[in-house]
């Protein structure tokens, strides 16, 4: 038996050893947990590992093409 199966299998007993209220919260405050580490991250522009987000592939293009569309809006709307 591997340790992470043995880890997993003391865990499952100790939750499921917990009543229900309880399981719930502790669900509850681990996804409370998770969300607040997440929106860290993201703030941060960092993955979970620590590594910075690559910026989009066209993300400077993308907006030059916006930027294109609402000019050509204009233009056609003066006409």
């Amino acid at each position: 038996m591997s340790d992470l199966q043995l880890v997993n299998d003391r865990l499952e007993a100790l939750i499921s050893s917990l009543s229900a209220p309880t399981r719930k919260e502790m669900m509850r405050s681990m996804g409370r947990k998770l969300r607040a580490s997440q929106q860290q991250n993201i703030k941060r522009q960092q993955a979970p590992d620590g590594t910075p987000f690559k910026p989009p592939p066209n993300a400077a293009g993308a907006q030059q093409k916006e930027q294109d569309k609402a000019r050509d809006v204009r233009k056609t709307a003066h006409r």
